[in-house]
C-alpha cells in the first residue's frame, strides 16, 4: 500500500478533510441557494421585460382572469399564460413584490442545477456532478437570468426535465420506471408549451429525432409510449389554448402564425442579427467557463462518442443552429443549452484532473485570474462609476453587493473543489494504477 493510500485511509484524515468532502454536496447546495437568493428583491424590476411580466401576473389577480393575460388592462396574447400563473400564485402566497415575481425563475434554476447534478452523478460520477452543478450556476448568463422575471428559465427547466427523462427512459429496462420517466417527459413538454409555445416541443423533438436517427434506435418509439404520451401532452396544453381562443376569437391563428412562423421567418419584430450572433452570446454567457471550451472541444475531438456524448452534443447544437437560422434573435433564447454545456465542462474538468493536474491548474488558473480581475474592476467601479461600461453602470448600483457575493463565493468554492479534485486524483488511483478520465 502506498503512502498516499495510507494517509487517505487514516482516522485523522477521515475526521477532517474527507468528512468535509462527504458534506461537499450539501455545502455546495447551501452556497448555491444563498448566492441565488441573496437580496433577490432588493433591485427594482428591470425594464421592459421584468416589469411587463410582473404586471401581467398582478393583473390576473386584479381582474380575476386566469385565461387572458392583460397589460395595462388590455388583452396581450403574445405569450401563453402559465408563467404568469406561477408568478400570480406566489403573489397570493407571499404578496406582490420584486422578490415573489422572481421566485419562479429562481426555483426553476435550482431545479436545473439539481437535475444535472443527479444525471451526472448517475452517468459520470460524484465529481463530475459537483463540477457540473458549480459550472452551471456560476455561468454568468444562467446566474443573471435565474434572478430575472423571464420565461426562459422555467422553459429551460421544462426542457431539461424532458431531455433527461427521454434519455433515461431510453436507457432503462425497468418498465415502471420507464413509464414514470415518459410521463414526466410529456408533462414537461406540455408545461413548456404553456410557458413559451411550440418551441418547447420543437427543440426537444428535434433532439429526440436526431438521436434516434444517428444511433439507429427506431425501437425507442415503441418504448416511450408515443400515443398515450401525445394524449398526456394534449390534455395539458389544449384546455387553456381552447379557452383562450373561445374568449379571444382569432387568437390561435395569430399566435401560431404571427408569433411563431412570422417571428422566425421575417424581420418584422426588429430583432435581426447575423447568423453567428448566438456563438458570441454563448461565449459571453458561459463566462468564465468559456476558458475551458478549448479543452472541451479537444476532449470531444479525441474520444469515441458514446450515447450520452452524442445526446449532449445534440442538446447543445440543435438550439444553436435552430435559433441561428431565425430572423428574430435575443440572448436568452439559447439558455436551454447551458445544462448540457455544464455537464460537458464538468466531465472535462474531472478528466483533466485525473489525466493531468498541471493542465487542470492552467485551466482553473485562467478562470481564477479573470474572476479576480472582474472583482477588481467592479471594486474600482463602485468608487469611480465612470470606469464602468455604460451598459452596466446604472444597474450596477443596486447589484454591487450581489456581484461581490457571486464573485467571492464562486472563487472560494472553485478553489476548494479544485484542491479536493487534485487530491483525490492523486491518492485514489484506478485498479490499473493510473487515473482514468470519464468518457465525455
Amino acid at each position: 500500500m502506498s503512502r498516499a493510500e495510507t494517509i487517505s485511509d487514516s482516522p485523522e484524515a477521515r475526521s477532517s478533510a474527507d468528512l468535509l468532502n462527504d458534506w461537499l454536496p450539501w455545502l455546495l447546495t447551501a452556497a448555491v441557494a444563498f448566492v441565488l437568493l441573496y437580496k433577490l428583491g432588493s433591485v427594482a424590476l428591470f425594464e421592459p421585460d421584468e416589469g411587463r411580466n410582473a404586471e401581467k401576473a398582478r393583473e390576473i389577480l386584479l381582474l380575476n382572469d386566469w385565461i387572458t393575460p392583460h397589460e395595462n388592462f388590455y388583452p396581450v396574447l403574445d405569450k401563453p399564460i402559465f408563467f404568469y400563473w406561477l408568478i400570480a400564485l406566489f403573489y397570493q402566497l407571499f404578496g406582490v413584490s420584486e422578490w415573489t415575481a422572481r421566485l419562479p425563475s429562481l426555483l426553476s434554476a435550482l431545479g436545473c442545477v439539481f437535475l444535472i447534478y443527479r444525471f451526472s452523478r448517475v452517468y459520470w460520477g460524484r465529481w463530475v456532478a459537483l463540477w457540473s452543478a458549480l459550472i452551471l450556476v456560476t455561468s454568468v448568463e444562467f446566474f443573471i437570468l435565474a434572478r430575472t422575471v423571464i420565461f426562459d428559465v422555467p422553459l429551460t427547466f421544462c426542457e431539461t426535465v424532458a431531455l433527461l427523462a427521454f434519455y433515461e427512459a431510453e436507457q432503462s429496462e425497468n418498465r415502471r420506471r420507464r413509464a414514470a420517466l415518459c410521463l414526466a417527459m410529456y408533462l414537461a413538454l406540455g408545461a413548456g408549451t404553456l410557458i413559451k409555445g411550440l418551441v418547447a416541443l420543437v427543440i426537444p423533438g428535434i433532439v429526440f429525432f436526431l438521436f434516434i436517427l444517428l444511433r439507429r434506435r427506431w425501437q425507442i418509439l415503441r418504448r416511450i409510449y408515443l400515443i398515450p404520451g401525445a394524449g398526456v401532452f394534449l390534455a395539458v396544453v389544449l384546455p387553456w389554448y381552447l379557452q383562450a381562443e373561445a374568449r379571444n376569437p382569432g387568437y390561435l391563428n395569430y399566435y401560431l402564425w404571427a408569433e411563431h412562423f412570422g417571428r422566425y421567418t421575417t424581420a418584422s419584430f426588429d430583432r435581426s442579427e447575423p447568423w453567428y450572433y448566438f456563438i458570441g452570446v454563448a461565449l459571453v454567457g458561459f463566462f468564465p467557463w468559456t476558458l475551458v471550451l478549448p479543452w472541451i472541444i479537444k476532449n470531444l475531438w479525441r474520444r469515441s462518442w458514446d450515447d450520452k456524448t452524442v445526446y449532449l452534443v445534440l442538446w447543445v447544437s440543435v438550439p444553436l443552429l435552430f435559433f441561428s437560422a431565425s430572423n428574430s434573435k435575443l440572448p436568452h433564447y439559447i439558455l436551454p443549452i447551458f445544462p448540457a454545456v455544464a455537464i460537458l465542462a464538468g466531465a472535462t474538468v474531472v478528466g483533466l484532473c485525473e489525466k493531468s493536474a498541471a493542465k487542470l491548474r492552467i485551466a482553473l488558473s485562467l478562470i481564477w485570474v479573470v474572476q479576480t480581475g472582474n472583482g477588481l474592476y467592479l471594486l474600482l467601479g463602485s468608487f469611480y462609476p465612470r470606469l464602468l461600461a455604460h451598459q452596466i453602470r446604472d444597474r450596477f448600483i443596486g447589484m454591487a453587493d450581489l456581484l461581490w457575493v457571486y464573485a467571492i463565493g464562486s472563487l472560494v468554492i472553485l478553489g476548494y473543489m479544485a484542491t479536493r479534485s487534485i487530491h483525490d486524483a492523486r491518492v485514489r488511483p484506478s485498479p490499473s494504477g493510473r487515473c482514468s478520465a470519464p468518457s465525455v
